[in-house]
C-alpha cells in the first residue's frame, strides 16, 4: 500500500515530508526502500545505516550502492570506518567491509589491513598480499614487521628476503645487520656463504669476523671476499 500510494503522491519532496514522522514505525523498511527509489537521500540513507547495522545483507550493500550513487563519500567513509572495526561480525564480513574502506579510503583501512595481517594462521601468500598494500598505502612499519616474519622462515636468497632488505632500505642499521649476522651464524654450507654475501651488499662486510668457515670452502671463499671488500672501503 505504502509503495502504491508513494509511487503517486506524495513524491519528491512531499515524500520525505510525509515519511519523516512514520520512520519508527512498523512500515519502516518499506517506507526507506521508497525513499530509496525516489532518491530522497537526506532522509533515506542515515535509516539505510541504521538498517545495514542491525540487518546486514541486503541492506548493506543497498546503502553501499546507495551513497556511491548520491556521492555521499564522507558518509560512505565512515560508516565503512565503523563497520570495519566492529567486534561482533565474523572474520569474512570484516574483511570484506575493510576492502570496501580501501576503495574508498586507503589510508583509513591501513590499521584494518594490518591487524588482518596478524591474524594467527594466515597463509604466506596473504600475509606477502597484505605486506604490499601496506607498503604501497605508506605503513612502512607494519610492512617491516609481516617481513620480518616471512624472512625468518626464509632462505638467503628467497624473495621474502629480498622484500624485506628492500623494507630496510639501502643503508641498513645495527638492529638489521645483527639479524643478517645470526642468520649467517645459524645457517650451514652455501646458505651461510649467501647470507655473508647480503651481509657484504647491506653495508657490513667489516662485521663478519664473528662467522666461521666450519671448514666449508664456499663459506671460505665468501669471507674472504668479505674481508677484501672490507679492506678496498677502509
Amino acid at each position: 500500500m505504502l509503495r502504491s500510494a508513494a509511487l503517486y503522491h506524495p513524491v519528491g519532496a512531499e515524500l520525505a515530508n510525509w515519511a519523516r514522522p512514520r520512520m519508527d514505525g512498523p512500515d519502516r523498511e518499506e517506507l526507506v526502500e521508497l525513499l530509496r527509489l525516489q532518491k530522497q537521500w537526506d532522509l533515506a540513507l542515515p535509516a539505510m545505516a541504521d538498517l545495514a547495522r542491525s540487518k546486514g545483507d541486503p541492506w548493506f550493500w543497498n546503502f553501499v550502492e546507495s551513497a556511491r550513487s548520491a556521492g555521499r563519500k564522507q558518509m560512505l567513509g565512515d560508516f565503512l570506518r565503523a563497520e570495519a572495526a566492529r567486534t561482533d561480525l565474523p572474520t569474512p564480513a570484516l574483511d570484506q567491509r575493510t576492502d570496501l574502506l580501501a576503495e574508498e579510503n586507503s589510508n583509513a583501512a591501513l590499521p584494518h589491513l594490518a591487524k588482518r595481517a596478524n591474524r594467527p594462521g594466515l597463509p604466506p601468500g596473504d600475509q606477502r598480499a597484505l605486506a604490499w598494500r601496506l607498503l604501497e598505502g605508506g605503513d612502512k612499519s607494519s610492512a617491516r614487521s609481516i617481513y620480518e616474519r616471512l624472512a625468518e622462515q626464509a632462505g638467503p636468497t628467497s624473495n621474502d628476503v629480498d622484500q624485506l632488505l628492500y623494507v630496510w632500505g639501502d643503508k641498513p642499521g645495527e638492529t638489521e645487520v645483527s639479524w643478517l649476522l645470526r642468520r649467517a651464524r645459524s645457517a650451514v654450507g652455501g646458505d651461510r656463504a649467501a647470507w655473508i654475501e647480503r651481509i657484504v651488499h647491506a653495508g657490513a662486510a667489516s662485521q663478519v669476523d664473528s662467522i666461521e668457515s666450519g671448514g666449508d670452502p664456499q663459506v671460505r671463499d665468501a669471507l674472504l671476499r668479505a674481508h677484501q671488500t672490507a679492506r678496498n672501503l677502509s
